[in-house]
């Protein structure tokens, strides 16, 4: 018997459909999934504007370890200055005592976004906290050397408020190793929140001065539903540190979810117009199946605020797993067609071990 593929290619088009459907209803009645409104109402505009961002399926990250992640994140940068970006994927591991975190990279990813290996594990050496509630990672050229150093940064949650710090682990050789250390665990001032539910780390030049500039984001979970903010620490010299002060708290508005497992945040010029464009990530958890949010905040001005609005939140379609534990976002031009490529990624936490998966969705518009 000869095998067609026309049943299969409908079945896999019904299914994208179906999926873009679904990610792009407006929620009416209770919160999330319920019995009397399904995912809510069907809105034809965001179902097409879904659909013009291509989703590959979700890949998976091999030799994943740890059954109680607290958070995690991904970068994209050349790490190894050959021409081809590469995946740098972090996750925080909560053994008993003590949490620790790990690294590691996805070598020469081709235009489809598949690594072509990947590095053993990287310990980030010592690592504090037995509760860890967000995390992030950044690549860039902090000291202006040459070379891409890695920005490590995590939520603490001891007793009373939480707290958000970074270090640096400076000048990363082509197998992705910090050949000149890590710098003193630096703490972020002012926090605040007791109960963070996801947070990220990005790098830009927001203001055009030369120095890289620290984009710091968190969900924090007060009473009722939660809220996401950013703020930025200007100027960051070539030990790491902030010279140019952090600007004002600056909340996400329209933020909603009661329960986030997980977030993140990029920066990149979307639409080309010479001004960085704000990408910022969540997962909401709410009841059934998790799911994951971006929008993108436009134009940011030298001060840091965005001056082109908002765009509407839009849902990665296809989402699985009831109970994440972390996740993150970045934009690079994986295939080389000169426009933005959007990569989330995210932790999974079924019955024993957990698992990382990322996926791309190609081609971003204005």
């Amino acid at each position: 018997m000869l095998f067609s593929p026309i049943p299969w290619i409908f079945s896999t088009l019904f299914d994208r459909l179906c999926y873009a459907l679904r990610a792009s209803t407006d929620d009416i009645g209770s919160v999330g999934y319920d019995v009397y409104t399904g995912f809510g109402r069907i809105n034809a505009l965001k179902a097409v504007q879904a659909a013009v961002l291509r989703w590959d399926s979700p890949r998976l990250v091999p030799g994943w370890f740890g059954s109680e992640n607290q958070e995690g994140d991904i970068a994209v940068f050349d790490i190894s200055r050959n021409g081809r970006a590469d995946l740098l994927v972090f996750h925080i591991d909560n053994p008993g005592g003590e949490n620790h975190g790990y690294y590691r990279i996805g070598w020469n990813l081709d235009n489809f976004g598949n690594a072509s290996f990947w590095s053993p594990v990287k310990l980030v050496p010592g690592w504090f906290g037995a509760e860890d509630q967000g995390a992030g990672v950044a690549l860039a050229d902090i000291n202006r050397n040459g070379t891409v150093d890695l920005l490590v940064f995590h939520v603490d949650n001891p007793g009373g408020d939480n707290h958000g710090y970074y270090r640096i682990g400076w000048n990363l050789n082509t197998a992705g190793d910090p050949t000149d250390g890590w710098s003193p665990i630096k703490a972020v001032p002012g926090w605040f929140g007791w109960e963070n539910q996801g947070a990220g780390v990005a790098l830009a030049d927001i203001n055009g001065d030369g120095s890289q500039d620290l984009i710091v984001y968190h969900i924090d979970n007060p009473g009722g539903e939660n809220h996401g903010y950013y703020r930025i620490g200007w100027n960051l010299n070539a030990a790491g540190d902030v010279t140019g002060g952090w600007s004002a708290i600056k909340a996400i508005p329209g933020w909603f979810g009661s329960e986030d497992q997980g977030g993140g945040i990029a920066i990149a010029d979307i639409n080309g117009n010479g001004r960085p464009d704000l990408i910022v990530f969540h997962i909401d958890n709410p009841g059934g199946d998790n799911r994951g949010y971006y929008r993108i905040g436009w134009n940011l001005n030298a001060v840091g605020d965005v001056t082109g609005g908002w765009s509407e939140v839009r849902a990665v379609p296809g989402w699985f797993g009831w109970e994440n534990q972390g996740g993150g976002v970045a934009v690079s031009d994986i295939d080389g067609n000169g426009r933005k490529d959007l990569v989330v990624y995210h932790i999974d936490n079924p019955a024993g071990e957990n698992h990382g998966y990322y996926r791309i969705g190609w081609n971003l518009i204005a």
